[in-house]
């Protein structure tokens, strides 16, 4: 699998708290490159954003810092 951000291969890693949750350890994939960490929750939230629509987006603009 490569990164969706960079497009750097990814390996496989395993996670797991030791104190706190020990045994509820995860599979995860991270980046070589730039160390991003994808697992299953990641993913289904990636793919559940909306995106805002142009028209909707409130984004004030910046004419001159005081």
């Amino acid at each position: 699998m490569n990164c969706l951000r960079c497009n750097s291969p990814m390996y496989r890693e395993e996670y797991d708290h030791l104190l706190e949750t020990e045994g509820q350890g995860f599979a995860a994939m991270h980046c070589v490159m730039c160390g991003d960490i994808v697992d299953p929750v990641i993913l289904k939230h990636r793919r559940e954003r909306v995106e805002p629509r142009g028209e909707r987006a409130r984004l004030s603009v910046v004419t001159a810092l005081s």
